[in-house]
């Protein structure tokens, strides 16, 4: 059963990222800018203050964010 999970996380990521990608491409089509370059210190500045004011709301999930900003 632990193998079939694997598989079934693996193909998910997979399936996930292709959707993320046909989707950001309609949006392109449609006129949208898509940054693909975001300049992820400025984001995490501008939000600080959101993060003080409700991170404790969001456990262990908002230190992990944090962490994969950097």
């Amino acid at each position: 059963m632990l193998e079939a999970a694997k598989e079934a996380a693996a193909y998910e990521r997979e399936l996930n990222a292709e959707q993320e990608s046909e989707q950001l491409q309609a949006l392109r089509d449609s006129g949208m800018e898509v940054i693909d370059d975001a300049d992820l210190s400025a984001f995490s500045s501008a939000a600080s203050s959101v993060y003080e004011k409700y991170g404790s709301k969001f456990g262990d999930y908002l230190p992990r964010i944090q962490e994969a900003l950097k």
